[in-house]
């Protein structure tokens, strides 16, 4: 007895299944084409790689970078050039600094290290550096502007205040300029300023000008100005809620003052102008 055989299964691809079959296989990527292009890209790379290691070399290396020119500004606090030149830095020392920092051309140069060394002189509120292309270094300077001496609650609290109300100083070894001095506590600086400013000028008419301002912990003002003798006039001012009462209680002593002789003038010892009305003098001599 034969074993009967299982019927085999005809698999029949038709024609149109075959063309997409070949058709995808025609565009596939192949092996060989893939490594093709990753070389390709590597050695793209590296070209690049080489031509930016090169030309930064050249740069370096270039004449034509060189640093020829420096130009020293000065600007106000909003960059714009000022009028003025620069009054108060020492220019020979500025110059001799940059000096010692300009190394390199204008593209290495390190303009940090030059504007730190530049920023540590005495004057130097702020200073900027811009590149100039191709061979120029130009530094923008602001200066100090010193408006009086400030004095705090302590002798450690003391420096110089500018006309911004910031406080600087200088080294012992420089000659500082005559200036009126402004005391009381830091956070009673923008009031100092303010009511130095209003005073100042009317009294400076009056030929009195400002030696000293002074506002205590009871916001008690007093003024010490100069009126040709050694010790110069003492003027209490007291307290005043409204910032213009100062004024008008100093308007009052310069209309009393105007009204005496000259001869007799550095005679005064002081002047309360506490008071709504009036004042209170007292002479060195009755």
């Amino acid at each position: 007895m034969n074993a009967s055989r299982k019927p085999t299964k005809t698999v029949t691809i038709s024609p149109r299944r075959q063309a997409a079959y070949r058709k995808k296989n025609t565009h596939g990527i192949k092996p060989g084409y893939m490594l093709t292009r990753l070389f390709s890209v590597f050695l793209l790379s590296l070209l690049a790689v080489s031509l930016s290691w090169f030309g930064w070399h050249w740069l370096q290396q270039s004449q034509y970078l060189t640093i020829r020119h420096i130009v020293l500004e000065a600007v106000q606090a909003d960059g714009k050039p000022s009028a003025q030149l620069l009054h108060y830095v020492d220019k020979q020392q500025l110059q001799k600094v940059v000096a010692n920092h300009v190394q390199g051309n204008l593209l290495t140069v390190d303009m940090q290290a030059i504007q730190q060394a530049v920023a540590q002189l005495p004057w130097i509120k702020q200073v900027h550096i811009r590149r100039r292309w191709p061979d120029t270094l130009s530094f923008q300077i602001q200066e100090y502007h010193p408006l009086a001496y400030w004095q705090g609650d302590d002798e450690a609290a003391q420096g110089i205040l500018d006309r911004d109300g910031q406080i600087f100083t200088l080294p012992q070894t420089y000659a500082l300029p005559a200036l009126p001095l402004l005391s009381g506590g830091q956070s009673s600086i923008p009031a100092l300023l303010m009511q130095y400013k209003i005073l100042s000028p009317l009294l400076e008419q009056a030929g009195l000008p400002v030696q000293k301002l002074s506002q205590n912990h009871q916001h008690n003002w007093q003024l010490q100005v100069a009126n040709g003798s050694s010790q110069g006039l003492k003027i209490i001012l007291g307290y005043s809620q409204h910032p213009d009462g100062l004024k008008q209680r100093i308007k009052r002593f310069i209309k009393y003052w105007s009204q005496k002789p000259q001869k007799i003038k550095n005679e005064l010892e002081y002047a309360d102008l506490r008071y709504q009305t009036g004042l209170v003098v007292k002479w060195k001599k009755l």
